[in-house]
C-alpha cells in the first residue's frame, strides 16, 4: 500500500503532470474569458438591435397617428383604438395616406 502511495506521490510531483495541469488550467481560464467576452458582445448587439427596432416602431406609430385610416380614408383624429388596430394588423404606415 505504501509503495502505491509513493508511486502516486512521485507521479504527481513529476514535471509532465505539472505542465499538463498548468495547460489545462490555462485552457479553462482562457475559455471562461472568451465566453464572458462573447456574452458581453452579444448582449451589446442585442441591446443595439432592440433599441433600433423600438425607434423604428415609435417613428412609424407617430407617422401613422398623423395620417388617415387606410380602411376608411378618414383622419384618425386622436382615435387611439383605430391606430392600435392598424398597427396590430401589421399594415405598414407607408401604405397609410398622410
Amino acid at each position: 500500500m505504501e509503495a502505491e502511495d509513493r508511486g502516486v506521490r512521485k507521479w504527481l510531483r513529476s514535471m509532465r503532470v505539472r505542465i499538463v495541469g498548468l495547460l489545462v488550467l490555462l485552457l479553462l481560464v482562457s475559455s471562461l474569458g472568451s465566453l464572458l467576452l462573447l456574452r458581453a458582445a452579444l448582449f451589446t448587439s442585442l441591446e443595439r438591435d432592440v433599441e433600433a427596432s423600438l425607434s423604428r416602431e415609435v417613428e412609424e406609430f407617430q407617422r401613422l397617428s398623423g395620417g388617415s385610416d387606410p380602411r376608411t380614408g378618414q383622419p384618425f383624429a386622436g382615435d387611439v383604438e383605430a391606430i392600435f388596430d392598424i398597427t396590430s394588423t401589421g399594415r405598414s404606415p407607408t401604405r397609410v395616406r398622410p
